[in-house]
């Protein structure tokens, strides 16, 4: 799924939010309250997962081939390109910038 998501990418900026996460007991704690997402070991096998997948060699190279540049949350957030909703959203991070003298 995630193979098919990055070779469907158009140019451009995109952002991919995830919940990557380890397994462990808080995770597994961890549970969503909407009926139809309620699961019955938690969302920490799916953090989990997620992070396999995100961190897998075949991912790693497929990134590589489609020259995917990675970038942190306050990069994508630092570009001028941004669309307005984008720029909404990142908001906060640059407040939390301004703070830090980043």
């Amino acid at each position: 799924m995630l193979a098919q998501i990055l070779q469907d990418l158009k140019p451009g900026v995109h952002l991919l939010i995830g919940h990557p996460g380890y397994p462990s007991l808080e995770n597994d704690a961890l549970v969503h309250f909407e009926p139809k997402d309620v699961q019955t070991l938690g969302v920490g096998r799916n953090r989990a997962a997620e992070t396999l997948a995100y961190t897998s060699p075949r991912i790693q190279r497929l990134v590589a081939d489609l020259g995917i540049k990675l970038m942190s949350y306050r990069e994508f957030c630092a570009r001028e390109d941004l669309p307005s909703r984008q720029t909404r959203d990142c908001s906060e991070v640059k407040h939390e910038q301004g703070k830090t003298g980043d």
